[in-house]
């Protein structure tokens, strides 16, 4: 989505980083039409080959992996949307839901966690009163988050963790709470195999 969280990393990809071109790019046609718009990112943009994700439709990456665009409620402030992706290796599949405003908001939720091995789902922010002025900045808590969850055969790891969560000190009782409940704090460097 357009957020400047997930959409800064492309500066990267410039002439005064990596100088990339034509690098394969994947994004909802909406968040490519807005990038190609503005003067800041346009010039970028048109380097790179954009490939549109359409929400619901699988895009082969390579064999035995697919991709998925699964539309999710959040802030879009930008118009564009916001998505979860869905991928399918040979034997497994992973969800990577970062950002999700409230589980509440989307019915769909249970159903789709259920459907994959593995779900890197959105771990911002532990506490409500953890961040000053959060309140704009909706995403679901993490205690909630597994205590809705807990039921399904799914491995639930969290990602997409503020600087503020908790849970990145590996001696919070927050951390130990996670763990203990079974459920994964995501880490560079990790990997699953579908």
């Amino acid at each position: 989505h357009g957020h400047m969280g997930h959409t800064a990393g492309l500066a990267q990809l410039g002439p005064e980083a990596m100088a990339v071109e034509g690098l394969r790019i994947f994004a909802a046609s909406d968040l490519n039409n807005l990038l190609l718009a503005m003067p800041l990112w346009s010039p970028l943009m048109k380097r790179l080959q954009l490939t549109p994700l359409i929400p619901g439709r699988a895009l082969d990456l390579a064999p035995d992996l697919q991709v998925t665009a699964v539309p999710v409620p959040h802030r879009d402030e930008w118009g564009v949307g916001t998505a979860a992706f869905v991928i399918q290796g040979p034997n497994r599949r992973l969800l990577y839901l970062p950002d999700i405003d409230n589980w509440d908001d989307w019915p769909r939720a249970a159903k789709i966690l259920a459907s994959v091995d593995v779900a890197l789902v959105d771990a911002s922010f532990y506490s409500a009163n953890e961040l000053d002025g959060r309140a704009p900045v909706a995403h679901p808590l993490v205690p909630d988050t597994i205590e809705r969850f807990a039921h399904l055969p799914t491995q639930l790891a969290l990602t997409h963790i503020n600087h503020t969560n908790p849970i990145l000190d590996e001696d919070s009782a927050e951390w130990t709470a996670v763990l203990a409940s079974g459920v994964q704090i995501a880490h560079t460097g990790q990997q699953f195999i579908l």
